[in-house]
């Protein structure tokens, strides 16, 4: 669900990985999963991104008791970012 939360945050025009991961590290621990770690990189480098300029790798390693989680998903941006939430109210 966190990784979704990512892809579809980012289809629908939200560019800053670091708010995207903050949604997504809510919506994991709203399900009781442990984080080990949540980023978007660049798949080549494995680095990781400030702002979705290209399609970029989410991944993500959470625990469940003693099990370890491992996933990725493929993001990329919507064609126009959304402007900020903040400066839309005024």
């Amino acid at each position: 669900a966190a990784l979704e939360v990512l892809r579809s945050e980012a289809a629908a025009g939200e560019h800053d990985c670091a708010r995207l991961v903050l949604r997504a590290r809510a919506t994991l621990e709203a399900a009781g999963l442990e984080l080990d770690y949540l980023d978007v990189v660049d798949a080549a480098r494995m680095r990781s991104v400030g702002t979705l300029a290209g399609p970029a790798l989410a991944i993500i390693a959470a625990r469940v008791g003693s099990v370890r989680l491992l996933d990725n998903r493929w993001i990329a941006p919507a064609l126009q970012p959304r402007v900020g939430r903040d400066m839309e109210r005024g």
